[in-house]
């Protein structure tokens, strides 16, 4: 293996690549044949907890949880965590590096376990609890009971 990459929720028209001699990878610009150009980001802090469903049965095949960037940028959740438990694991599940909400967007996280990059590892009770956003230093940005 000589490079590889891992990566979250991608956007529309925007594409991921190098910029700078460390090779961190960053959302850019589409910019065939010609150096990469870095796209602004927007505060993750903005990020809210818009949606989620418990007990997916009929209409879905997985609960999930959804957020909502109500940003004029996209925001980049790499590091943020979700869980069904905000007081005792706030880290529980956390979000793949280069994990983007487009601007005024949404990004859906089904809750299982299939390693997907829009799957995280939560299981939502249908008996009512908790769901936190936290970012990565494990302060809450958000949380619905």
């Amino acid at each position: 293996l000589i490079d590889s990459v891992t990566f979250g929720h991608q956007l529309p028209d925007l594409s991921i690549g190098r910029t700078d001699p460390d090779g961190r990878w960053r959302l850019t610009i589409p910019t065939f044949g010609q150096a990469n150009v870095i796209q602004g980001l927007g505060d993750p802090a903005a990020v809210r907890i818009n949606e989620w469903l418990a007990g997916a049965e009929v209409l879905f095949v997985h609960d999930f949880i959804e957020l909502f960037n109500p940003s004029d940028w996209p925001v980049d959740l790499a590091g943020y965590y979700l869980t069904d438990n905000p007081t005792s694991q706030p880290d529980k599940a956390e979000m793949r590096p280069l994990n983007f909400i487009s601007p005024w967007g949404f990004a859906v996280f089904e809750a299982n376990d299939d390693g997907k990059p829009e799957h995280i590892s939560l299981g939502l009770s249908t008996d009512g609890e908790m769901i936190g956003l936290f970012d990565p230093d494990r302060d809450v940005m958000d949380r619905v009971i």
